[in-house]
């Protein structure tokens, strides 16, 4: 969606082999700032930390970090296992079981679609 000089992602969907990506955020095309949140879904068994990567700065010089809030809850949840029951086990709180499937782009089309035609006509140019 455009609004004035913002595009609003309310749903990206990135699709590729190894993992579906989806995120969220805003590009202000005024001042070329970007605000995107990315999550990862692997769809194959592995090992990954769970939070989202968050795409900042400009479209010029964008960067790209890791939510800390989550990575931290992740690796207190691997001290506790590793305290708990072994050292190895800490291992489990990274492990992802790779169950994402491939994103329905029809379907999302569709919805789109059909989300679009309760909006109003964009204004024609003179």
């Amino acid at each position: 969606m455009v609004t004035c000089t913002i595009l609003t992602a309310q749903t990206l969907v990135l699709d590729t082999d190894q993992v579906l990506i989806l995120g969220e955020g805003k590009i202000h095309m005024d001042s070329e700032a970007i605000d995107l949140t990315l999550r990862g879904h692997p769809k194959r068994p592995g090992f990954r930390l769970r939070s989202p990567a968050l795409v900042r700065g400009t479209l010029a010089h964008p960067s790209c970090a890791i939510q800390s809030r989550d990575a931290g809850a992740q690796v207190a949840a691997a001290v506790a296992l590793g305290v708990l029951l072994t050292p190895l086990a800490s291992a489990l709180a990274f492990v992802d079981p790779g169950l994402s499937k491939d994103a329905d782009c029809g379907a999302l089309i569709t919805a789109d679609k059909t989300l679009r035609q309760g909006e109003p006509a964009s204004p024609s140019s003179p």
